[in-house]
């Protein structure tokens, strides 16, 4: 599911939610912006949406999350909300921009 180089490191993607690896994946990978609200907060550094989004026992998601990405997340892919749109109007790590999904 994930790129074998990105499931190497950090625990964070090994013990997430399978349905929350693979919208990561799938935004790494090729620029979709995912449905999941927490994770695009996260994406957004919108950290106070990330933290209302997520439930109280997956406070340790939101922190293990931002953790991976800023030791092993590619340059460019979160950050900022103009960060994402243009991760996603390059088509992620494949070059494969999003299908006109909304990026905001």
């Amino acid at each position: 599911m994930l790129h074998e180089g990105l499931k190497l490191h950090g625990p964070v993607l090994r013990f997430a939610p399978e349905v929350f690896q693979a919208e990561l994946a799938a935004w790494l990978n090729f620029g979709e912006p995912p449905d999941d609200e927490l994770l695009w907060a996260i994406l957004r550094n919108d950290l106070i949406k990330a933290f209302a989004y997520a439930p109280r026992h997956n406070y340790a998601l939101v922190h293990a999350m931002l953790a991976w990405l800023l030791n092993f997340g590619p340059q460019g892919s979160f950050g900022s909300a103009d960060a994402v749109t243009r991760w996603a109007i390059a088509g992620g790590l494949h070059g494969s921009p999003s299908n006109g999904r909304k990026v905001s």
